[in-house]
């Protein structure tokens, strides 16, 4: 198993929402667990996948406007 190349938890909570996305071959794995459930999905992705999907997700947020306590 490789290392985790990104991660993020909730802060304190019974069963807090979970992703972990981890070098696995020439692909990443994806774990996630959404907030209350006890299992957890992982698929693989191929990099090329995963980048795109990041680009989208950046796309994605950069298209909102800030929230209220950021925006000032």
């Amino acid at each position: 198993m490789s290392d985790t190349v990104f991660a993020w938890t909730e802060p304190e909570g019974a069963l807090p929402a979970y992703i972990n996305v981890r070098e696995h071959g020439d692909a990443y794995r994806i774990a996630v667990r959404a907030s209350g459930t006890a299992a957890i999905e992982e698929i693989d992705l191929p990099r090329e996948e995963l980048v795109s999907m990041g680009k989208a997700i950046c796309e994605h947020f950069n298209a909102q406007p800030p929230p209220p306590e950021v925006a000032g």
